[in-house]
């Protein structure tokens, strides 16, 4: 069986088998990224239920912002720009992604910002994803990344829209 997503509000729905095929958006984002870990399904996990949210925008239309903690702005975490990149097209090169450090004593969850003209929307991730990051390993990389891909995305992030 094949794997199926479906945006339905802020919530990715997903009813997949254990072959494992994955969403073309997965399959590209571990392709410009050069493998498929948690880290960056959770961006482009992410970055694809933000433009079905906003309408699907132009690439030059959108900004996306990471905040994380300075301890947490290591490979597993940044890797989410990557994710978010490949499915928003938000790049480095054109400036409308950026990396930001969560202020000391702040909330330790990583928060993406998108925001496209005056809609905003913003994801935190719970414990249930970061613990994977945290916890994946080379070997156990596409494993992991199919637990999030098998994971309701409103089940670790949150949505909200603000006009």
């Amino acid at each position: 069986m094949k794997r199926f997503c479906a945006v339905m509000g802020v919530a990715m729905l997903a009813s997949c088998s254990s072959s494992h095929q994955d969403p073309k958006w997965a399959e590209d984002a571990a392709r410009l990224h050069g493998n498929m870990g948690p880290g960056v399904i959770v961006g482009a996990m992410v970055g694809h239920d933000a433009m079905n949210q906003l309408g699907d925008p132009k690439p030059w239309e959108v900004e996306v912002a990471l905040w994380l903690p300075a301890d947490r702005q290591i490979p597993g975490y940044r890797c989410i720009l990557d994710g978010l990149q490949s499915t928003t097209g938000a790049t480095m090169g054109k400036g409308n992604i950026v990396l930001k450090t969560t202020p000391a004593g702040g909330d330790r969850r990583p928060r993406i910002v998108i925001t496209e003209g005056e809609k905003r929307l913003t994801y935190l991730l719970n414990e249930k994803a970061t613990s994977i990051i945290d916890q994946t390993n080379y070997p156990t990389m596409r494993a992991d990344s199919h637990r999030l891909l098998d994971m309701s995305s409103a089940a670790f992030t949150r949505s909200e829209m603000k006009e």
